[in-house]
């Protein structure tokens, strides 16, 4: 992305935001801010950071869940963060987030990348989760999506799901 570039980390609003995550190639609902606006309503705050390019534009970022219980503090991002490719962005928006986890108490932050193991740019991520020396654990999300045609009645629906 050019290293004569200069970034800078910031918060999106909200229409900027989810024009970033209908975009980018992980990006994912669980990322959007309907979906941070939703959780809210159950208790977790909301936070978003994001890496800007020269132009103000989001090229990578997370939108953070944090959550209180039995009083510890964690953070969870669920189908992120989207990240850029490129090392010196994604470190600069895990530091970024590092330091709002440490500002919102945070004992840790669980990350869920929205990518399956089987695809090019989980090489560079997994090299990049290693070279941080971060546990890898079992997800929360489910790994895959199915997307079922809603066109055929619901009779038909049924007829087509497995009995066993």
């Amino acid at each position: 992305m050019g290293t004569g570039m200069r970034w800078f980390i910031g918060i999106p609003d909200q229409v900027q935001w989810d024009a970033f995550v209908a975009a980018h190639p992980h990006g994912n609902l669980l990322q959007a801010s309907p979906w941070g606006r939703l959780k809210e309503q159950f208790g977790w705050h909301c936070r978003r950071l994001a890496v800007f390019d020269s132009m103000g534009t989001p090229v990578a970022g997370c939108q953070v869940l944090f959550r209180r219980a039995y009083g510890l503090a964690f953070g969870y991002v669920p189908r992120g963060p989207l990240l850029a490719g490129d090392p010196a962005i994604d470190d600069r928006l895990i530091r970024a987030l590092r330091w709002l986890g440490w500002r919102m108490a945070a004992v840790l932050i669980r990350l869920e990348p929205n990518v399956l193991l089987d695809e090019p740019h989980a090489t560079t991520l997994m090299d990049w989760v290693h070279r941080h020396r971060w546990p890898i654990a079992e997800t929360i999300q489910p790994r895959s999506t199915i997307l079922v045609d809603l066109q055929p009645t619901e009779e038909a629906l049924f007829a087509a799901c497995s009995k066993g």
